[in-house]
């Protein structure tokens, strides 16, 4: 009897997570949250609220913004994987809370427990210093940091986030040890970064440019591959002799048990949100740049960063 009573405990569960194909006709038929695996105030919570607020005309239904932040992405991660596949429930997630935490920890989901709806963007990491900090670039950095091993400091999510990777790779080919400090999301990195509690931010266009035009902070490399269309004063770590190169995308997933009419749905309205000229408009001035990608070609994209996820996490965790 109670074989029984589980066996049908488990089919009732499994009904109820399986939306019906009546309801994926009427998709959406109740606001879709839109789950922000970081703390307030980063470049995530920016895009994501951004994304939303131009969402309800291609959706029909208000998106919402909301924040479930910790564990390094992997809390609001595992909230989308245990959500009911039908829709409504999606995430902005990045390499951290999608491919790189379920390769270091056991979690109720893996990578392949969410296909994308596309992605808004693959934005690279500023190496940022406050104004006065005695490091004009990066090769003064390295030369201080030689001298006085663990004593600078720089911030990001623990659990090899985004923001630790670069630096633990340029810690790795320059032969250097940094201080890393651990915070829950990019915001509170900033915060203490501004307030003088750490020594180095690695953060996003969308967070350093309003202190950069002030003239608050002083960006001594980029992480990507050639100097930024709208930032082109920054260098490359590459033409400074460090040859690191990494960016984060920022994708919208949803369940992999969403139904493909759903999932269709949700693409024809992803890629009208991604051209709308407001959203267009908000994302330039935070300094970054609008790089859509969805469809089969990001599942190929996936495919291929998953890779190269797991080659960095075997590098960086064997340097431990």
């Amino acid at each position: 009897m109670k074989r029984l009573s589980a066996v049908l405990l488990i089919v009732a569960m499994a009904l109820w997570l399986a939306p019906t194909h009546a309801e994926a006709a009427k998709f959406p038929n109740k606001p879709v949250r839109l789950i922000i695996p970081y703390s307030p105030g980063g470049s995530h919570d920016a895009h994501a609220r951004a994304f939303a607020s131009v969402m309800e005309p291609y959706l029909g239904q208000p998106m919402l913004a909301v924040i479930r932040a910790g564990g390094g992405g992997s809390i609001g991660a595992s909230f989308v994987a245990r959500a009911r596949a039908d829709g409504h429930t999606l995430i902005l997630g990045d390499q951290q809370s999608i491919l790189v935490k379920p390769l270091l920890e056991s979690l109720p989901y893996t990578s392949g427990s969410f296909v994308p709806v596309g992605r808004i963007n693959y934005s690279p990491l500023l190496i940022t210093v406050k104004k006065d900090a005695p490091w004009k670039n990066l090769r003064d950095l390295i030369e201080d940091a030689k001298r006085r091993p663990g004593k600078i400091s720089f911030g990001g999510v623990p659990g090899l986030g985004v923001d630790q990777i670069p630096m633990e790779l340029l810690s790795l080919k320059a032969g250097i040890k940094l201080k890393f400090v651990p915070f829950q999301g990019g915001g509170p990195t900033w915060k203490a970064f501004l307030g003088g509690h750490i020594d180095i931010a690695p953060a996003f266009a969308s967070t350093v440019t309003p202190q950069l035009s002030k003239g608050a902070v002083r960006v001594l490399a980029i992480t990507a591959p050639d100097r930024l269309p709208q930032l082109p004063d920054l260098p490359t770590m590459k033409e400074q002799g460090f040859d690191v190169q990494f960016a984060m995308f920022r994708t919208v997933f949803a369940s992999r048990k969403t139904p493909a009419d759903i999932l269709a749905k949700l693409r024809a309205a992803f890629d009208k949100g991604v051209k709308d000229k407001s959203f267009q408009s908000m994302v330039k001035r935070m300094g970054e740049r609008v790089i859509y990608m969805s469809g089969k070609n990001f599942e190929s994209f996936m495919v291929q960063e998953n890779a190269n996820m797991k080659a960095l996490v075997d590098k960086l965790v064997k340097k431990k």
